[in-house]
């Protein structure tokens, strides 16, 4: 009985927490404006990718639906050590997360994964792929990141993970194509 309990606990707040980030992204997304561009996805798949968007934040309003339209942003909350991942490389937590991202994604949408670690000094992690990468190199030069972490998954796949709030310094009205 306090497993059941203690499981409807942790959705709570990974539900919670996924709300908390939709604000935080309709904030970056309308340079403070608005905070309800985006919300956390209900409801069932089926209805979601019919509005294609099968991700875990939707847009609410049409300002957001150029960022949706692009990207499908992937939501995960874990207890995780970057380190253990890295040493078990394509058998990590993080890149089944891409993995599974990459297969359910929408069309040929880019990727981006946010990541809550819930350790006690856990903050948000955002990963994306070697595309959106170089796509931000272009924009913002080598300092879009100064805590950048390229991680070499295995010899075809890179993963570059950063945080969050490194992900929020960004312009969001540059050019996402």
């Amino acid at each position: 009985m306090g497993t059941k309990a203690g499981a409807k606990k942790g959705r709570e707040k990974g539900k919670r927490w996924e709300k908390q980030f939709a604000q935080e992204l309709s904030l970056w997304w309308s340079d403070g404006r608005d905070k309800s561009i985006f919300r956390r996805s209900i409801g069932s798949r089926a209805v979601v990718e019919a509005e294609s968007q099968a991700r875990d934040i939707i847009a609410m309003k049409q300002e957001g639906f150029d960022f949706t339209s692009r990207f499908d942003i992937e939501l995960k909350d874990g207890q995780i050590s970057l380190w253990k991942n890295f040493l078990k490389g394509k058998d990590s937590e993080i890149y089944k997360w891409w993995e599974l991202a990459e297969i359910e994604k929408v069309g040929n949408k880019g990727i981006i994964l946010v990541i809550k670690n819930s350790s006690k000094r856990g903050k948000p992690l955002v990963v994306i792929g070697e595309e959106m990468y170089q796509q931000l190199l272009s924009f913002f030069g080598n300092k879009f990141s100064e805590r950048l972490l390229k991680w070499r998954v295995d010899r075809e796949n890179w993963l570059f993970i950063f945080p969050w709030e490194d992900w929020k310094e960004l312009d969001p009205k540059i050019s996402w194509e």
